[in-house]
């Protein structure tokens, strides 16, 4: 594993497509209160490491990196995060920017706190085995596609591995260590994109590149938001297979007493095709468990509902977007080029779901809709070309 920094630069919340698209509505996803640096400790950095002025500061003048987003048959590390003018520098700790004078005085966290996050990677090396695919297909069984290697297979690579004493209270590793520590206690995965360029096979070693995008806030209808945009790529040797977006939402705590969002209903459809799904705490136990993800509301029942408010256990986003990719897939009879999706509402463990696609105006809609009311926990598009 490696870590690698670029150089300091701000990214302002951007309304483009490229993350408007998937972005999560303001009125679910609401979240205030301190930040802290990145991890103290120091990381053998064995590739990337822009050249330090100051061990104490990134250097402002060293190459920035490309974007991410390559096209079909580009090669690893033609943009690729900190592949293009970076300077490789063998075992150099990092250290991160020193405090800004505006958390010493009280002020309120912006963009720019968070400025020595963006660009920064971390790299990781893993295989396709056997037994991960085998476990992945018994796990997800009568929701994926009949392929060696699904959509979302990715997702059980190499996770974010961290001993007790490095989690937060949620069970994901502690803010700070793998993502930002925002003044916001409650993270989740709230949508994202992916980009197929190449299929991924059994066996396969693929490396694993995530980069901090983007880091901005914003207010919602009930309190502060925080969004960290984090750019993935999946390449096995010189070949990029998929490239993606990842959107993390921060919120805070539920206030007590505050009344549960209640979403409406979503449209009638008349589905392509659906699959009924009725999530038990068994498929959300093997899930986290071959994703290694170990946020405690999909396990933890008294958390869930008194810490961060929810009435029972968490059905996971990345589950419910596999869902819908591999509902894609199945429809299409390939693996869509390109896949958005967002969460709109909490899924929690007792209704039944129907997962479903439609022809949409610019491809194929799909959405995950509880049984039991109708409404819609996570939407989302699949599209060819």
């Amino acid at each position: 594993m490696t870590w690698a920094v670029a150089p300091q630069r701000i990214i302002k919340p951007r309304l483009g497509r490229d993350i408007a698209d998937a972005r999560p509505p303001t009125d679910f996803y609401n979240g205030g209160a301190s930040r802290k640096h990145a991890p103290t400790h120091s990381f053998p950095v064995t590739e990337y490491t822009v050249p330090l002025a100051d061990p104490g500061r990134y250097d402002p003048c060293a190459p920035t990196h490309g974007p991410l987003g390559q096209p079909k048959g580009l090669r690893a590390g033609q943009g690729a995060p900190l592949g293009v003018g970076g300077v490789p520098r063998r075992g150099l700790p990092w250290s991160p920017a020193p405090a800004r004078k505006g958390k010493q005085q009280g002020k309120p966290m912006t963009e720019t706190d968070y400025a020595d996050w963006i660009g920064r990677t971390r790299t990781t090396t893993d295989t396709l085995s056997p037994r991960l695919l085998a476990q992945f297909h018994a796990t997800l069984h009568g929701t994926l596609a009949d392929m060696e290697v699904p959509p979302g297979a990715q997702w059980a690579l190499w996770p974010d591995v961290e001993p007790p004493d490095r989690l937060g209270r949620d069970g994901h590793p502690r803010p700070g260590i793998v993502v930002p520590k925002l003044p916001l206690p409650r993270r989740m995965w709230a949508g994202g994109a992916v980009d197929t360029h190449a299929p991924l096979s059994a066996g396969a070693e693929v490396t694993h590149a995530a980069t901090v995008r983007d880091i901005a806030f914003k207010d919602g209808r009930t309190g502060p938001l925080g969004f960290v945009t984090v750019d993935h790529t999946y390449s096995v040797g010189d070949t990029v297979c998929i490239t993606e977006r990842q959107d993390l939402v921060y919120r805070e705590d539920p206030k007590p007493g505050a009344p549960a969002p209640a979403p409406k209903p979503g449209s009638n459809w008349a589905p392509r095709a659906a699959w009924q799904v009725t999530p038990s705490s068994t498929l959300l136990f093997r899930y986290s468990a071959i994703t290694y993800n170990g946020h405690r509301i999909h396990y933890d029942l008294p958390y869930a509902q008194q810490v961060e408010g929810y009435d029972n256990l968490v059905v996971h986003g990345p589950m419910q977007a596999i869902w819908m990719q591999n509902l894609a897939t199945t429809v299409l009879g390939q693996v869509p080029d390109r896949f958005t999706y967002r969460g709109l509402a909490p899924l929690t463990l007792g209704p039944a779901v129907s997962v479903e696609a439609q022809d949409g105006a610019e491809g194929l809609d799909l959405r995950v809709r509880r049984t039991s009311d109708g409404v819609v926990t996570m939407q989302g598009t699949a599209t060819q070309g």
